[in-house]
């Protein structure tokens, strides 16, 4: 077993969360009618209110005399915009166009990119391994989701041949 018992609790418990963000965010998007981005900036001001009650009860480094670093600061904006909020805004709208299951498919999808761009802006190694991983992955999000396109595949190689 990788880590301990409490991590791995921790790590199950996240992603029984993600799921039901994603089952409740189609709920509210598909038959409460609210648009993807307040569903967004919800989720986003309810999650800095936790943190923020986080941040006032442990313990930590003191956060905000980095923040007055350029390269800091531009790299914290960077983050909620680019890691934090766009990516939550097109989550939303892949739920709003799709499925909740359809859209959950972006986190298998997302570590994969992560480390092509990691290899690109920050020179990881990307091994032989990593290429097979990548191509399981892409081949599993597209048997969930290529449903139309598999079973015309399928349709044409089981039809009975005539000769």
């Amino acid at each position: 077993m990788v880590g301990d018992m409490w991590g791995n609790l921790l790590i199950v418990g996240a992603m029984i969360m993600f799921a039901l963000y994603n089952v409740s965010s189609r709920y509210l998007i598909d038959k409460k009618s609210y648009h993807p981005i307040t569903v967004t900036g919800f989720s986003l001001i309810i999650s800095a209110c936790l943190f923020l009650i986080v941040i006032l009860t442990i313990p930590h480094a003191p956060i905000l005399p980095n923040l007055r670093i350029p390269s800091v600061a531009f790299l914290a904006i960077y983050m909620a915009i680019f890691v934090t909020v766009l990516p939550y805004i097109l989550h939303q709208w892949a739920v709003k166009h799709s499925s909740a299951t359809t859209a959950s498919l972006t986190s298998y999808i997302q570590p994969v990119f992560a480390f092509v761009f990691n290899g690109i802006l920050l020179g990881e190694i990307i091994t032989p391994g990593f290429f097979v991983g990548s191509m399981l992955v892409f081949s599993g999000v597209f048997m969930a989701t290529g449903n139309k396109i598999l079973n015309s595949i399928i349709t044409k190689l089981s039809a009975p041949r005539q000769t």
